[in-house]
């Protein structure tokens, strides 16, 4: 992405490199989602082999973030927003909602706090809420260990909820799902079960918040992609200064456009 990593490439590879802009900009329009790194690769693997954004609802994706513990939503939260994640408002039938199945005590806010003694039953109720939800786009199920509940009964929980999920026009039309799990004792095993049961599964708040950035990217670049440029849009292009220009770098031994790229200006 940099001139002097670009430089490195094309000596070890022969490989040619260009503007990063070029590229951000045409992945965008081929409805890519670009990654900067092996740790980005694999949670867009995890996420896009399993999720499926909401492509035709337009506008930013909506998470919702359910937690048993108040200061790793807080880090969940601050990490999405660095991300330029959309935290999903609360509306009151869905408060109202909530208030019947938690806890006096639960936040009564995104991120939602359910109390570090949380079990299966309660995150399967919380989400039966929030699966239903018309407003919400992502819900990101969190669970530290609090040695006061079963992080693998949680995740049971949450499963239980993603196989009943009814969305506002049925299963396909809920908001998608991802969770974290940070148990190192039973973390492994949970994350394995959720991930069989669908759902994208992560051991780090990076991780999770990746996910949910990419979920978001893929439905932006796909609505992009769909999306036909009317013809005043197109700007006016110089055929003759564009080939002067590359036949000009090609009499003096510059080789930094694709040929193909130059044989189309030379026609």
């Amino acid at each position: 992405r940099h001139q002097a990593a670009a430089a490195a490439a094309a000596s070890h590879t022969g490989a040619l490199a260009g503007s990063d802009a070029v590229y951000d900009a045409a992945f965008r329009r081929a409805g890519l989602v670009r990654v900067n790194g092996l740790e980005q690769l694999f949670s867009a693997a995890e996420t896009l082999a399993r999720a499926r954004p909401h492509v035709h609802r337009g506008g930013d994706e909506r998470v919702m973030i359910l937690t048993n513990g108040g200061g790793f939503g807080v880090l969940a939260t601050d990490a999405l927003l660095d991300a330029g994640g959309v935290m999903a408002a609360l509306g009151e039938e869905t408060r109202s909602a909530l208030d019947r199945v938690l806890p006096a005590t639960w936040s009564r806010a995104n991120p939602i706090d359910i109390i570090g003694d949380a079990n299966g039953a309660r995150y399967q109720a919380t989400l039966d809420v929030l699966l239903a939800e018309r407003d919400v786009d992502i819900v990101l199920a969190l669970n530290c260990p609090t040695g006061v509940a079963s992080p693998a009964e949680a995740a049971e929980g949450v499963i239980r909820a993603w196989q009943g999920r009814k969305g506002p026009r049925g299963a396909t039309s809920a908001p998608n799902l991802l969770a974290c799990w940070l148990s190192a004792a039973e973390g492994e095993a949970a994350r394995g079960r959720l991930g069989a049961a669908g759902i994208p599964a992560f051991d780090t708040i990076a991780g999770a918040v990746a996910g949910c950035a990419e979920l978001a990217e893929f439905a932006r670049n796909q609505r992009a992609m769909l999306r036909v440029p009317d013809a005043r849009e197109m700007p006016y292009v110089d055929r003759e200064a564009a080939s002067q220009v590359i036949r000009a770098a090609r009499a003096a031994g510059r080789d930094a456009w694709p040929r193909r790229f130059v044989r189309m200006w030379d026609r």
